[in-house]
């Protein structure tokens, strides 16, 4: 009696599945030094001269600080009701913790974690590309950016968190050898000098930011927090010259 062929269904999604992992982690050659500093030096222009070329970077920056309140404001048990990004690169997270034995460290810990999670993204994507595995740090932020779609409380919010994951899954989505690499390497520059400049400018004018609002909760001078974000991103920054230029800062067995 003959067999009747069927379709699984299951086995199919979970073919698909094990190809998306395999290529989300797939690792190729590291960066080279050309392209390490190549890409400082796009991101420099497009960091530090005028407000027309920073925008672009500064919405990214932004995305990323309110995806730090965000998520760690829920893993102390905050409520967060939602995330709306301006036009001008400025943003809010809208979120009240709840009473529970961590409520008010939480808050300052939440408050804190905006200015320093770009800095961390950056090193963190620094390091997966010195790695070679540039497609996952691009995966990683393109989830990130569509993760914050769930919070998104306006059209302008919506309209650029699509934007970021749509660029960045088409980066990913281009056959062309090394421009993972290149683009994973610009995005680690912009996160890391996007934050140091971020935290400088709030060091020296604190009104309204973060920063005032931890000296309010705490007790703490509103330049103590700017100096705290200004030595991780100066940390950070170092860190990443030291994965994307392959430094070797202790001796090799």
């Amino acid at each position: 009696m003959a067999e009747t062929a069927f379709n699984d269904p299951f086995g199919e999604l979970s073919g698909l599945v094990n190809r998306a992992w395999d290529y989300a982690t797939a690792r190729g050659e590291p960066p080279s030094l050309w392209v390490a500093g190549t890409t400082l030096g796009l991101a420099l222009i497009l960091v530090v001269p005028g407000p027309v070329r920073r925008r672009g970077v500064n919405y990214l920056d932004t995305l990323v600080h309110e995806w730090g309140h965000a998520v760690v404001g829920a893993l102390f048990g905050h409520a967060v009701s939602g995330v709306r990004l301006h036009s001008d690169a400025s943003g809010r997270t809208m979120r009240r913790y709840v009473s529970n034995s961590f409520a008010w460290i939480g808050s300052q810990v939440s408050s804190w974690s905006g200015y320093a999670a770009p800095a961390v993204m950056g090193t963190l994507t620094a390091w997966l590309t010195s790695t070679g595995r540039a497609i996952t740090a691009l995966w990683i932020v393109a989830t990130l950016a569509l993760s914050l779609l769930l919070l998104a409380r306006t059209v302008f919010t919506a309209a650029l968190v699509l934007a970021t994951h749509g660029v960045l899954v088409a980066l990913l989505l281009v056959d062309v050898p090394d421009v993972q690499a290149w683009c994973s390497a610009l995005i680690a520059w912009c996160l890391v000098l996007s934050a140091a400049r971020g935290a400088w400018l709030v060091t020296l004018s604190p009104t309204g930011s973060d920063a005032e609002n931890l000296r309010d909760e705490t007790g703490i001078p509103a330049r103590f927090w700017g100096v705290s974000w200004i030595t991780l991103t100066a940390v950070g920054a170092w860190m990443t010259v030291v994965y994307l230029f392959d430094l070797a800062i202790w001796p090799k067995a």
